[in-house]
């Protein structure tokens, strides 16, 4: 249970909390959106600034690409 939690409900004589601190934790995040010409403007800049933040990320994601 989350400190935070066990705070929250007034639980913190009974329950202990012991934060996780190892492995680290590590969530990868996907778009998805429809392979649709025009595509519309919405799609168009998040699929524009997600290439930006990958590129900043790991660079070799889209080596090559225009």
């Amino acid at each position: 249970m989350p400190a935070k939690l066990a705070e929250t409900l007034g639980l913190t004589e009974t329950i202990r909390a012991i934060p996780i601190v190892e492995p680290e934790a590590v969530h990868e995040v996907g778009l998805v959106v429809p392979a649709r010409e025009p595509m519309t403007a919405l799609n168009a800049a998040l699929v524009l600034e997600a290439r930006k933040l990958a590129t900043t990320l790991d660079p070799s994601l889209f080596a090559g690409r225009g």
